[in-house]
């Protein structure tokens, strides 16, 4: 691009850009109901809820989206638009079988860049990095659009490539005109994201305000800088940040992640209530037979109640359906709450060994093997997440 995109100057609105892209979006679906039997209005129609949703991170949303498209998409002729809505979903639901499924059902989006690009997204969910990586590279010679870019910097980035990881967010952001802030937003989120997991708050506090300048009033980054505010100890103007975004998205992870902010300050009694109602909804969802918040169940049970039963029966869940770093070290956690912290070297090791590297599992790591008689390995490892994150130890939210 010719100049920094933060620097373009934006009028004064009443509304924020999130909101005016809402208020669009609303419009949009409005002239399109009652879709009746057009089968064109139908896919335009089904399309423009799924971005409604995804934009403001409604689950029950997605949710009835998905019902919709299970009618629209035909068995004998599978429409590879609405395949590539439907395996985007299950994604977003953490529903992996379901995407290798729509992929296999539909050749054409399978065999396509887009296609491809998911297959890459599977391989990195299921801790094949090396395979990711080939994919992403063959799809990126195809397609070098910016979602692309910005998949190969996200693996560069988990494997500690950082600089790596900064090169093709710049080239990500390059291929961005002035009229996609939304994206551009999200890509400084990613590296204000990078900057916070490796311990440089202020580096992160300026992507995460030109992600704000760039596209206004968008919960997702809201969210962000209440996480960096915490950590930087700014713990008032963090709350206040968060009630606004849980009056916009009372998602229960971010319930918790106020929970966890109340019990940081001390504020204890307060607390509880956002842990009770996070725990609430992450339960009546897994108990619908959604899975994805298993993994945040884990978390939960690990470290705000630290019960290692509880632990090990959602990490456990989270584990058989993908195995990658994150989930093998969910494991090895639960093991050790539940005080089996030899049984917990081996899972630990196992997520040591990829390619990941990341500083809040080597600080695991090293209570683990301290608490498993292994003092010397314990120390190392707790430097190298020192090293790696100097703040690691600082408030944080589990993603």
């Amino acid at each position: 691009m010719s100049m920094p995109m933060s620097s373009i100057a934006k009028p004064t609105a009443a509304l924020s850009d999130y909101a005016v892209e809402l208020a669009r979006y609303a419009r949009e679906i409005a002239e399109l109901e009652p879709p009746g039997a057009d089968r064109g209005r139908q896919h335009r129609l089904v399309y423009k809820r799924y971005q409604q949703a995804s934009l403001r991170g409604d689950y029950a949303a997605l949710a009835s989206v998905d019902q919709t498209l299970r009618g629209l998409i035909s068995a004998e002729r599978p429409d590879p638009d609405l395949c590539y809505l439907k395996a985007n979903l299950d994604f977003k639901f953490h529903r992996l079988e379901g995407v290798l499924r729509t992929l296999q059902a539909c050749p054409d989006l399978r065999d396509s860049t887009p296609g491809q690009a998911l297959m890459a997204d599977l391989h990195l969910q299921q801790g094949r990095h090396d395979e990711a990586e080939r994919l992403y590279r063959e799809v990126l010679a195809q397609d070098p659009t910016w979602d692309n870019l910005a998949r190969l910097a996200h693996l560069a980035f988990k494997c500690g490539e950082d600089e790596v990881a900064e090169r093709y967010f710049d080239d990500a952001e390059d291929e961005l005109t002035v009229k996609e802030m939304r994206h551009y937003a999200w890509l400084q989120l990613q590296r204000g994201v990078l900057d916070l997991k490796r311990g440089h708050l202020q580096a992160a506090r300026e992507h995460y305000d030109r992600a704000n300048r760039a596209y206004t009033g968008y919960w997702l980054v809201a969210e962000h800088r209440a996480e960096l505010l915490a950590a930087l100890g700014e713990c008032d103007e963090a709350r206040a940040l968060y009630e606004t975004v849980l009056a916009e998205v009372p998602r229960p992870e971010l319930q918790q992640a106020m929970g966890e902010l109340c019990a940081y300050m001390g504020n204890d009694a307060e607390a509880e209530l956002w842990f009770g109602r996070a725990l609430d909804a992450y339960l009546s969802s897994a108990a619908q037979g959604e899975v994805h918040y298993l993994h945040h169940l884990a978390d939960f049970y690990a470290d705000v109640r630290e019960d290692g039963a509880q632990a090990l029966h959602w990490a456990g869940a989270d584990l058989a359906l993908r195995q990658n770093p994150a989930t093998l070290a969910a494991w090895a956690w639960a093991l050790y709450r539940a005080g089996r912290a030899g049984e917990a070297l081996v899972p630990m090791q196992r997520a040591l060994d990829s390619r990941e590297v990341d500083a809040h599992t080597l600080e695991r790591a090293a209570v683990v093997f301290q608490a498993a008689g292994s003092a010397e390995a314990g120390q190392r490892l707790a430097q190298q997440a020192h090293g790696l994150n100097p703040h690691a130890r600082g408030f944080h939210v589990h993603r």
